[in-house]
């Protein structure tokens, strides 16, 4: 559902850029399978959701990663009383096309990370009605981000990884609430 006073929210970035305190893990890591809990999640790849109902979502990466995928996790809680919480799956981003003309930042000691020109929600996986990649460049400097709405969210958990040349430290996800 959209809000009524979505278009001025769009226009401003309520919260600053962040940098995910995760990282992609090794060419052999695979999507975990999700369930419901009693227990909130916790970790490096899970920021507890703000009182805004968007993330903008900025991935990067260094070149040798390849076989890319994100997934975006909301996390609600089922009710006030019974203590469970039901993860749903936000987005899933599973073509990335690294921007060949950005500047190359160093984040963490490793250096040769590059904005994304663009990627795309998977095929398969899951819905995409929810999100959408905005900001694709074709040319330029430019990244692409993504668009995700978390209406009704207590945490978001980022899941990023490479199938092929991956290494810890090697991709990184800046976000922001709005």
């Amino acid at each position: 559902m959209i809000h009524t006073n979505t278009y001025a929210q769009l226009k401003t970035q309520q919260t600053g850029l962040k940098l995910l305190s995760s990282n992609i893990p090794t060419n052999t890591q695979t999507v975990s399978a999700l369930g419901p809990t009693g227990t909130l999640p916790t970790g490096s790849n899970i920021v507890m959701a703000d009182i805004f109902n968007y993330i903008k979502i900025v991935p990067m990466s260094t070149a040798a990663n390849t076989g890319l995928t994100l997934r975006v996790v909301g996390w609600s809680a089922l009710d006030k009383t019974s203590g469970y919480y039901v993860p749903h799956v936000l987005g899933w981003f599973d073509t990335f096309t690294l921007n060949s003309d950005a500047t190359a930042i160093t984040i963490n000691t490793v250096s040769g990370f590059k904005a994304f020109k663009n990627f795309s929600a998977a095929t398969t996986g899951s819905s995409t009605s929810n999100c959408k990649v905005i900001g694709s460049s074709s040319t330029g400097k430019e990244s692409a981000v993504a668009l995700i709405d978390t209406m009704g969210c207590v945490a978001i958990q980022f899941d990023y990884f490479c199938t092929n040349g991956g290494a810890a430290n090697a991709g990184q996800i800046f976000y922001g609430f709005i």
